[in-house]
């Protein structure tokens, strides 16, 4: 079992460390989730069971697959997001704001062994149309994109491991 609620202190939400926070700070959820240790069993059943009591439960999406390791995520990546909502001003200086979808993006360079980098290459080339899920770390769920990827480099820059930079577009 799972829990999706935040376990960290942050600056928006507070951990349970007493009775005044337990009964008068905001609950935090974590909106983005991945389970990765599933076995891979033939026609096996996963059950999942969302429990909020006294309010409404919703799920985005449940994206079940194979999973490929492709390299070591450095420090320094970078996520962002894509607004398309659009802001007009008129002539009296007063906007007008069309709220739309939004996307994630993720920058992120990789350490990839040399021996991988053209069965990387291979499998970047076969899913470069299909929309995947890209984890640039489990500690952090913003790292988590469901989209394709944009733009791939490889960088040969030493004997025995090459770094590679990838740019994740997700959909709205």
């Amino acid at each position: 079992m799972t829990d999706l609620l935040s376990v960290g202190s942050t600056m928006f939400s507070n951990v349970v460390t007493d009775l005044y926070t337990y009964f008068f700070e905001e609950i935090a959820n974590r909106p983005d989730f991945t389970h990765l240790d599933i076995p891979p069993y033939l026609n096996q059943t996963v059950e999942i069971t969302l429990v909020y009591p006294d309010e409404t439960v919703a799920v985005g999406c449940i994206i079940p697959g194979m999973q490929a390791y492709i390299g070591i995520s450095r420090y320094g990546m970078s996520v962002g997001l894509i607004d398309y909502s659009t802001k007009t001003t008129d002539a009296f200086g007063n906007y007008t704001v069309l709220e739309r979808a939004f996307s994630k993006r993720m920058s992120v360079d990789l350490i990839v062994p040399n021996t991988n980098i053209d069965e990387l290459l291979r499998l970047l080339t076969q899913y470069r149309a299909i929309p995947l899920v890209w984890i640039g770390s489990q500690d952090y769920g913003l790292t988590m994109v469901y989209g394709f990827f944009k733009d791939f480099d490889i960088v040969l820059s030493y004997p025995n491991h090459s770094v590679c930079s990838i740019q994740i577009e997700g959909l709205t």
